[in-house]
């Protein structure tokens, strides 16, 4: 079971901040990004379930559902996707054919975290 710890996403903050926050920061799903990252960053090594394990555990945080949770984060990331897919390849490290799935984007930015420590 993944549990979010208060204050644990303050350590992803300021690569997101780098990163993708000046394009995410206003729409509602940066805050469950940041939650997402921190709830990874506590499972190395180990694929974590996004429907599972991750959006309900965002939801119980954010006083919302799996599917909200879920909802808001895959339009912040098509509405970064469409204005900035420039900036989500350069995360990723080189072009990608298609937008990636929610998973996948999560997937790239915990990585980047994790490489820009």
């Amino acid at each position: 079971t993944l549990h979010l710890q208060h204050g644990a996403g303050a350590q992803y903050q300021p690569v997101p901040a780098a990163a993708l926050s000046r394009y995410l920061w206003k729409l509602p799903g940066y805050y469950y990004f940041i939650a997402a990252l921190s709830l990874m960053e506590h499972s190395p090594g180990r694929k974590v379930m996004m429907t599972k394990e991750v959006y309900p555990v965002i939801a119980r945080q954010y006083g919302s559902t799996p599917a909200g949770v879920e909802r808001a984060m895959r339009t912040a990331m098509h509405r970064v996707w469409a204005q900035f897919p420039e900036k989500i390849e350069e995360i990723a490290g080189g072009p990608l054919a298609k937008r990636p799935t929610l998973g996948a984007f999560l997937y790239i930015l915990a990585d980047f975290c994790r490489e820009n420590k």
